[in-house]
């Protein structure tokens, strides 16, 4: 009897380490898997945070260039607006030359014709004094005869 009681005291004894064992082996490896998905999560996020950043610079970049390409345009607007109005100006001022040059050309005509008529009715007028003065003188001439 004495010796069953020590075969289980001893078989109880062995279960018991087995089962500490094993709980030891658990807890091990518990905490191994623990650590292992503690470091896969930092590198899960490390890779999200990474990929974020990268996001967040090309939605950066992809602005600054749409701003710079939006500031290109304006500016090639702006230019050709005012070449356009530089054109316009230029036209305009071209007629404008031209509107009072006919002017002046017509008041020079003018000036001209009426020189050249004062200068005929002139010449007119003289014929005349000179046709009045030869009647006058035939006709004391003819008084003189008589």
């Amino acid at each position: 009897m004495v010796l069953i009681s020590v075969l289980l005291y001893i078989e109880n004894m062995t279960m018991l380490a087995t089962k500490q064992d094993d709980e030891q082996g658990e807890k091990q490896d518990d905490e191994q898997d623990e650590k292992q998905d503690e470091k896969q999560d930092e590198k899960q996020n490390e890779k999200q945070d990474e990929t974020e950043d990268e996001k967040q610079d090309k939605k950066q970049d992809e602005t600054e260039d749409e701003k710079q390409d939006e500031t290109e345009d304006e500016k090639q607007y702006k230019k050709q607006d005012e070449t356009e109005d530089k054109k316009q100006d230029e036209k305009q001022d071209e007629k404008q030359d031209e509107k009072q040059d006919e002017k002046q050309d017509e008041k020079q005509d003018e000036t001209e014709d009426e020189k050249q008529n004062e200068a005929e009715n002139e010449k007119q007028d003289e014929k005349e004094d000179e046709k009045a003065e030869e009647g006058k003188e035939e006709k004391e001439l003819k008084e003189k005869e008589e």
